[in-house]
């Protein structure tokens, strides 16, 4: 659907012609449901349209702050002013002298305008108004893009990194995911510090203090991060950025780690998954023998006696164990859980950690990455993920979020 201009040249005497122009059919908001369109239509003549045909015609073109503009669905002169009348569906141009000469000289008094005089400036209006009145599938110039444009600027908004941590319950499984060719189509790198053996005996060992502890749920036997990083890094050694990252996190928190460098299916998310240990291996296996014969029943709960999990029959129930005198019965091999690993704090510090080592390799200022502030005029914006039932809804949210992040972002700078 399409606005209609109409334009109307009205010669006022031998020395001036009036230019009036409606435009109707405007709507309140874009197909993106943005508000702003009679202003973006209203700045679009004047910059794109008036001041553009006043540097090729000659004549002198008054500055925005010179126009005085009334709202109404009516006309109101004031002097030569051009004046524009906005109501919700319909923008009107008021008197405009467009053929006030400079460098004109045919064009002064006692000489009448002839059609071909006329159609110097009827030309570019005409495909000015092709300009402000595009398909509606047709994506519509941002007002904040022509702002940058005034000034002499690039759009930019500030970037923010994208680090998040996950738990793990099957680490022995994620591992063999993020590392395998035959699962991920764009696997570039991978690097451990500890071998199959050492996450094998941390998820049993996870998996057996969960057991005894009787708590609901699921097991955590590791975590994960994920740290997106700019394409930039496309430029650079897989291999040596793999191990970079990978080898940060170990000397700051002395945790084996297991990392993979992918992309996504399309090529669009360059990113590293790194699966780290919140235990420390210990110097020595701490071996714990039964000093007499000790009995759990079938949910690892130790029980005092074997009565209490002797069955009907008189046979040890199924799912009892019976650890007889001089046996092992319990066996660590890492430390317990380090709890700062879930705490909030240690997240800010990651982000912050690689954020920086992110901004080592990016030269320009500008596309350096900032660590998100909850408290900022930004928006965060929401991972809409595979197969989400919600990602029309989602999807229009995060381009509302982003239009204001942009507005945020030029308010500041400006």
């Amino acid at each position: 659907m399409y606005s209609i201009a109409t334009i109307d040249f009205v010669q006022l005497d031998t020395a001036v012609t009036e230019l009036h122009l409606k435009q109707i059919n405007v709507p309140k908001y874009d197909k993106f449901n943005n508000v702003g369109v009679i202003e973006s239509v209203k700045q679009g003549w004047i910059d794109m349209v008036f001041r553009r045909i006043s540097l090729i015609l000659g004549y002198v073109f008054q500055t925005e702050d010179e126009f005085e503009w009334t709202v109404c669905s009516t006309f109101s002169l004031a002097g030569d002013a051009a004046a524009l009348f906005c109501t919700e569906a319909v923008c009107h141009f008021g008197r405009l002298p467009v053929f006030v000469p400079v460098f004109f000289p045919w064009l002064h008094s006692r000489h009448i305008p002839s059609h071909g005089e006329v159609w110097c400036l009827a030309v570019p209006v005409f495909f000015a108004v092709r300009l402000l009145t595009p398909p509606k599938q047709r994506q519509p110039i941002s007002r904040l893009q022509k702002e940058y444009a005034r000034h002499g600027r690039k759009e930019y908004m500030a970037r923010h990194s994208f680090i998040q941590m996950s738990k793990l319950s099957n680490v022995k499984g994620r591992i063999s995911y993020i590392t395998s060719h035959a699962k991920q189509e764009n696997l570039y790198a991978t690097y451990r510090t500890a071998d199959n053996e050492f996450w094998s005996n941390l998820a049993r060992e996870s998996q057996q203090e969960f057991k005894r502890s009787g708590t609901e749920g699921k097991c955590i036997e590791a975590r994960e991060l994920i740290i997106a990083l700019p394409e930039i890094y496309t430029r650079y050694e897989p291999q040596e950025v793999l191990e970079d990252f990978t080898e940060e996190f170990r000397r700051r928190y002395g945790v084996e780690c297991v990392s993979a460098l992918h992309h996504n299916k399309r090529k669009t998310n360059y990113h590293i998954h790194l699966i780290f240990s919140e235990r420390k291996l210990l110097p020595e296996p701490d071996i714990k023998r039964a000093t007499r014969s000790v009995f759990y029943d079938e949910t690892g709960k130790r029980v005092r006696t074997k009565k209490e999990i002797i069955g009907e029959d008189g046979q040890i129930r199924k799912g009892c164990t019976v650890i007889k005198k001089g046996e092992v019965y319990e066996s660590h091999l890492f430390t317990v859980k380090d709890d700062k690993f879930k705490s909030e704090p240690f997240l800010r510090e990651v982000k912050e950690i690689y954020t920086d080592l992110i901004n080592r390799h990016i030269s320009d200022p500008e596309q350096q990455l900032k660590v998100f502030d909850k408290n900022s005029v930004y928006l965060p914006t929401k991972k809409i993920g595979m197969n989400n039932p919600k990602a029309a809804e989602i999807e229009a949210d995060n381009t509302a979020r982003q239009e204001w992040n942009r507005t945020a972002d030029m308010a500041q700078r400006f």
